[in-house]
């Protein structure tokens, strides 16, 4: 098949000034990605907060149902931290992102070995709310 351009005319491929065009707009690209990315952070440092929260919060339901004893979540809304007993486990938010409950310095969320709960509703961060069902102790986060 014969080519549609003779070849040796000079415009077979690109020219320089179209490479230097491509090279500076992925460039831009690259260099706005960061920003972008960054955003997005706190967002999601605070979901992984709520979420690893309400798993140690399972687990101490999940405990009291097992060993058919009380077990306690202490928050400690200063601190940024939450005491799990017994066991005296204790855990902290990552920073930047903090507890609220219900306007008090500290609080406590007692599971009972029939399951049920002392329960309440505990905002990590400023948008995720963590809450224990009383009757159930089921743990739901609003997302």
């Amino acid at each position: 098949m014969a080519p549609i351009r003779p070849s040796g005319t000079g415009e077979d491929g690109y020219t320089l000034v179209e490479l230097l065009v491509v090279i500076a707009v992925i460039g831009l690209l690259l260099a706005a990605t960061p920003t972008l990315l960054s955003a997005g952070l706190p967002g999601i440092r605070s979901l992984s907060a709520a979420r690893a929260f309400a798993l140690d919060l399972r687990t101490a339901r999940s405990a009291a149902l097992a060993r058919g004893i009380e077990t306690r979540v202490v928050i400690d809304q200063n601190k940024q931290s939450y005491r799990i007993l017994p066991g005296n486990v204790e855990k902290r938010l990552p920073y930047g992102v903090g507890f609220s409950v219900a306007a008090r310095d500290a609080a406590e969320i007692d599971f009972f070995p029939d399951g049920s709960a002392r329960g309440d509703t505990v905002t990590v961060g400023k948008m995720h709310r963590v809450s224990i069902d009383w009757l159930t102790g089921r743990i739901t986060i609003d997302e």
